[in-house]
């Protein structure tokens, strides 16, 4: 079997593929149900703020330093190139100029005998001053080699120091408070209100978004929840929730008995 590593005397493919699609309603599904309705993927923090990679700039430094070594041991030959170098970008300038003049008939670049023969000996010439800078770097093929490398990624790493601090502490604070709150969510629904069948988000709307007041007393806190009349079937269900809550004897800090009661 090549899209799983058990055994096909264990399980045939069939029940292997059934086990995937089982296992999303069961697992995957009301993870990502719980995930949208508590927010977890957002991120919160106090801000972030641009600093010096000092990693980078010290990789930078080494780099600018190798390459000015470099070119100091190569100063002769590099003095050699440079007016070769220079030869060669305006050769490079004609021969673009005469390739600009040919036009492009059924896949094949066509052009008169006259800029056909200015572009080979343009092509020619660009050819010798190529080998020319290639018999100068001979001698020191691996300086120059290495001139390059350092050359090509000294440019890649250029605008790369600066880094974003985040902080990432109310984050963690506010994961941690999500994840309670979760929990606490599907306490609810399992354990007050019987298991029904019921996702997060009909619950926070149905339950923690009504509105209500409090009455504090010197042994109890009494919680009183305005019903929402559009939901009778519903504000029962939660009647009877509310009962096996309060027989829970959660208590406040002060030490105040919460009771839950709707209207």
């Amino acid at each position: 079997m090549e899209s799983t590593s058990i055994p096909p005397k264990i399980f045939d493919v069939h029940e292997v593929v059934k086990a995937y699609f089982e296992r999303w309603p069961q697992c995957e599904k009301q993870y990502a149900m719980m995930k949208a309705a508590v927010c977890f993927y957002q991120v919160v923090g106090y801000g972030k703020k641009q600093v010096d990679d000092i990693k980078m700039l010290e990789l930078i430094n080494e780099y600018q330093t190798g390459i000015q070594q470099l070119k100091q041991e190569l100063e002769v030959p590099i003095s050699q190139i440079i007016p070769i170098s220079q030869k060669l970008d305006k050769l490079f300038e004609t021969e673009r100029e005469q390739i600009d003049h040919s036009k492009i008939r059924n896949g094949k670049r066509v052009q008169s005998k006259q800029n056909l023969n200015a572009l080979k000996t343009c092509q020619r010439e660009i050819e010798k001053l190529q080998r020319q800078i290639k018999k100068i770097e001979e001698p020191f093929k691996k300086e120059f080699k290495n001139l390059r490398n350092k050359s090509k990624e000294f440019t890649r790493i250029q605008g790369s120091v600066k880094v974003y601090n985040v902080d990432v502490e109310l984050d963690q604070l506010l994961t941690s408070f999500r994840l309670t709150f979760a929990n606490i969510l599907a306490f609810l629904a399992k354990e007050i209100l019987n298991e029904s069948s019921i996702e997060m988000n009909t619950l926070i709307q149905s339950i923690l978004f009504l509105s209500g007041t409090i009455e504090q007393l010197p042994d109890y806190r009494k919680v009183h929840i305005n019903e929402n009349k559009k939901d009778p079937k519903f504000m029962m269900k939660l009647s009877k929730g509310l009962s096996k809550l309060n027989s829970l004897n959660i208590r406040h800090p002060s030490g105040a008995i919460y009771v839950f009661k709707i209207g």
